[in-house]
């Protein structure tokens, strides 16, 4: 069994790959006003939420990256509704971090993590 939450230096390597397509779209789904609450999924298995944005490689250390939504969180019941409101108002800025769902290999670990978009 792995060491927990061995897999974020793995996170954080992933992330600096991703970033300019985070960016990217980031300023498509804030311009396009499709949801305030963007939330980028790093995958190591195939994720049935959000739009694929890149599949894995090796650079992306086996992470694809998906885009949704935290409205599609809720509605597909992972984010409980009667939670929503608690998630929402610990939603940091846009501007500032990127909410990521993490999902490693192992399912127990995946988590919500908001990274910084500058370090």
């Amino acid at each position: 069994m792995n060491e927990p939450l061995s897999y974020l230096s793995k996170v954080q390597d992933a992330f600096s790959f991703f970033l300019p397509i985070v960016q990217e779209s980031l300023n498509l789904v804030i311009k396009k006003d499709i949801s305030k609450y963007p939330i980028y999924v790093f995958s190591a298995l195939p994720f049935g939420l959000g739009t694929l944005l890149s599949e894995s490689s090796e650079e992306s250390h086996g992470f694809s990256l998906y885009v949704a939504t935290t409205e599609d969180f809720i509605q597909k019941g992972v984010i409980p509704i009667e939670k929503a409101k608690s998630f929402i108002a610990t939603y940091k800025p846009v501007e500032t971090h990127c909410c990521l769902f993490v999902v490693p290999e192992d399912l127990d670990e995946a988590r919500f993590i908001f990274y910084p978009l500058k370090s």
